[in-house]
């Protein structure tokens, strides 16, 4: 509005000049006229200055312009006196920008008001003039004489009825242009808040490959290191600006998954184009980290239940003669006297455990029982399963807890076995005088993490996306089955597993499980 204001006032002073400076040049010069518009002239421009200084400093605009008109009229009237008169002189005409002006700001009302304070004013300064009352001179100082006649009474009522008509009229365009107005403000709005509260992260770029607008989620993607102008290279991730150069006049639209870094992304380049013209591109970036590791624990217990499928039936097949022969040999060990055939007894007796060692470790990896969750403290099942192991290992194993709530919606008996096989991993890959193996339970915002750490022999680059993978081992007399136990329960318990490792330095594994929840009681 302020803005507005300072246009009016310009206006204003731009009018009012030339017509005051035209009627004092065109005074006789000897008329006290003359001397009339030079002082008006004067002062007018003194009360201009005033205006914009004091402008500065006022707060309630609309009641400072309606003062402002209200002088604008008072001086119109005045000047009127001079110029032949409020029927004759060409001044008055300027009632119709202040109207006009009322109607901008004021809209209906205001104008109606003005116009009525215009309308009354004319009216009454013609009573006086045509009653003698008070004297109208011409510009050249003379008095006038004014004579009523029909076409004069005409005159007036044409002139009041034409400020009514001309503040409706105006007062109505300004009314529907502040609606139209109002109308897009509010698209703008909503398309700008629509276009922030995209899930995806989407920069657009003009027809030069250069920033033009994004969304905070493209902020959030770039750290907030982007600004307006930036080309597309040292806006977009290395492996995303790759795809940005492919779109050529063929392709309109590229779709492609991508992995940076440890995060995979979708991303959609779109050109924008009017009339035939190319107007720039849309880039819009989609995280699908949490899809993507969704869909791998979904491999990941689909590789299981084939497995399960495969060999379920074999291992119980295999379990039955197994048995058979190992108790025909155990009684033919006892009834022989012969010594290099005890020993003999001895290795196939050796043997055969192994293999019911590897069929009962498989029936529980490919096994379809169901857990049995319970609320437990985490902590309590790690002290209780390291102090097993304690027992028989001879290794330094420290337990250490940054929390205090490790409280888990868990089957207990699951997750004792998957302690209980990579802490005794763990126990494996050390040396009996230098080994140490470190327990640690951190608490999280959403979950309980144990991490299981040793400064052992460490994993082999090539071995470490087999680990998890049956029948998959390096050591001796090992089934390659108890990894993916462990990873099959950790699953089946919500949770999620990870490692690192290092050769010659040691291995880490993490657990992570959802924290406990008061409504997780409904399934217990």
């Amino acid at each position: 509005m302020l803005r507005k204001i300072y246009r009016y006032l310009l206006v204003k002073f731009l009018i009012f000049n030339f017509i005051l400076a035209n009627f004092y040049f065109l005074a006789e010069k000897n008329s006290f006229t003359k001397t009339v518009f030079f002082f008006i002239l004067v002062g007018g421009n003194t009360f201009f200055i005033f205006d914009l200084v004091i402008l500065k400093y006022i707060k309630k605009y609309r009641f400072y312009l309606f003062v402002n008109l209200f002088f604008d009229i008072f001086l119109i009237i005045f000047i009127s006196f001079f110029d032949g008169g409020i029927t004759k002189s060409n001044v008055t005409l300027l009632f119709y920008l202040i109207i006009i002006v009322a109607s901008i700001f004021y809209y209906d009302r205001g104008s109606v008001l003005v116009a009525t304070i215009i309308s009354v004013s004319y009216f009454v300064v013609f009573y006086l003039i045509f009653n003698d009352i008070v004297p109208a001179y011409s510009n050249n100082g003379v008095k006038i004489n004014f004579v009523l006649t029909n076409k004069t009474y005409l005159s007036l009522f044409i002139t009041l009825i034409s400020f009514y008509v001309i503040g409706y009229i105006v007062s109505n365009l300004s009314i529907a242009y502040s609606k139209r107005g109002e109308e897009f403000e509010t698209q703008r709005i909503l398309l700008e808040d629509i276009f922030d509260n995209i899930y995806a992260a989407v920069f657009v770029f003009d027809k030069f490959n250069k920033l033009d607008k994004w969304n905070k989620n493209a902020l959030e993607l770039c750290r907030w290191k982007i600004k307006k102008g930036d080309y597309y290279k040292l806006v977009l991730p290395k492996g995303i600006s790759d795809i940005f150069s492919e779109i050529d006049g063929q392709n309109q639209i590229i779709e492609k998954n991508i992995k940076v870094e440890s995060s995979f992304f979708r991303v959609v380049i779109s050109k924008m184009k009017k009339r035939g013209s190319d107007l720039g591109k849309i880039v819009m970036i989609t995280d699908i980290t949490k899809q993507k590791k969704m869909e791998m624990r979904i491999r990941d217990l689909d590789k299981i239940s084939y497995a399960a499928e495969l060999g379920a039936g074999l291992a119980h097949e295999l379990r039955n003669p197994l048995a058979s022969l190992y108790g025909s040999i155990q009684l033919l060990k006892e009834s022989s006297k012969n010594n290099d055939n005890i020993r003999l007894y001895d290795v196939v007796l050796s043997e055969a455990e192994r293999l019911n060692k590897l069929v009962t470790d498989f029936l529980n990896f490919a096994g379809k029982e169901s857990v049995k969750k319970g609320m437990v403290d985490l902590k309590n099942v790690v002290e209780e399963v390291v102090f097993m192991i304690k027992t028989v290992a001879k290794r330094k194993i420290e337990i250490k807890c940054n929390g205090s709530a490790f409280m888990i919606f868990i089957d207990i008996n699951s997750i004792k076995q998957v302690l209980n096989n990579i802490i005794w991993n763990a126990v494996e890959a050390t040396d009996e005088e230098n080994g140490e193996i470190g327990i640690k339970l951190v608490e999280a915002d959403n979950c309980v993490r144990i991490f299981v750490h040793d400064n052992g022999i460490g994993i082999d680059e090539n071995d470490r996306k087999e680990i998890f993978n049956p029948f998959y081992s390096k050591k001796d007399g090992g089934t390659g089955l108890g990894l993916a136990i462990a990873k099959k329960y950790v699953i089946q318990n919500g949770g999620r597993i990870d490692f690192k490792s290092k050769k010659g330095i040691g291995t880490v594994f993490i657990f992570s499980f959802p924290k406990f929840k008061e409504d997780d009681s409904a399934y217990m």
